[in-house]
């Protein structure tokens, strides 16, 4: 075999036998395609390898997919799960993956907190709604999210999105404060100081909102059935 000195890294497209990893002379190491997605996927979705599509002007129609002018106007929260330990930790070995993107929705809050005794604190609140998980949860920061890759990306079910009607219910429950106040108790003994956990709602009637997309690390899983592997929570999802 004809190779370069040094240690050689091979790209196969198909299960390898094992006995084709066993040659004296030559020092190499054989990726399968399992293992070849998987680097793939996780060099993507952190940035490290920019994906990049050929204009070919194709028309794509299903509701799964958006358009690559889209996706580059949208950020991508960075990954949690790294998926080579995620499936060792569940014994799972053999099955493909593919990076994809899940659609999210980011919510930008600008308002004031109400505190106790007429105090009013101004604030600005980045909130994610997660229609997979069905949760929405504060953002501590957005300033270091990527731009997202051109790759797959897949809508949720119109049902799992936050109804109008609940959005700023929910929205002022995740940013509601509750911060410790000083009050005085007089009793036979004294005066006793004790520490209470006062509220600090938002100025929902006052606070503007605004909502854009926001795109989520993921994988697609080809085992026994097709999932979703959620990049951030580990979950998965039916496709």
């Amino acid at each position: 075999m004809d190779a370069p000195r040094g240690f050689n890294l091979i790209l196969s497209e198909r299960q390898v036998q094992p006995e084709c990893h066993a040659v004296d002379t030559f020092n190499f190491k054989i990726l399968e395609p399992d293992e070849i997605s998987s680097w793939v996927g996780k060099a993507v979705l952190s940035g490290d390898l920019i994906a990049s599509a050929k204009d070919d002007g194709d028309q794509r129609t299903s509701k799964q997919y958006l358009s690559e002018e889209t996706i580059s106007r949208n950020l991508v929260l960075k990954p949690v799960i790294d998926i080579k330990s995620w499936s060792a930790q569940r014994g799972m070995e053999g099955f493909l993956s593919t990076p994809i993107l899940l659609m999210a929705r980011l919510w930008t809050v600008f308002g004031e907190l109400q505190g106790p005794n007429g105090e009013r604190e101004s604030g600005e609140w980045a909130i994610l709604e997660d229609p997979w998980s069905k949760t929405v949860t504060l953002l501590n920061s957005i300033k270091n999210l990527q731009q997202a890759p051109v790759i797959r990306t897949i809508e949720p079910r119109d049902g799992n999105w936050l109804s109008m009607d609940r959005v700023n219910e929910e929205l002022a429950k995740v940013i509601e404060e509750r911060r410790r106040g000083n009050s005085n108790d007089s009793n036979v003994s004294g005066t006793v100081r004790s520490m209470l956990l006062q509220k600090w709602p938002l100025d929902s009637d006052q606070a503007s909102i605004k909502d854009c997309k926001i795109l989520i690390p993921g994988w697609l899983i080809d085992s026994e059935t097709r999932k979703i592997l959620h990049g951030i929570n580990g979950r998965l999802y039916d496709y």
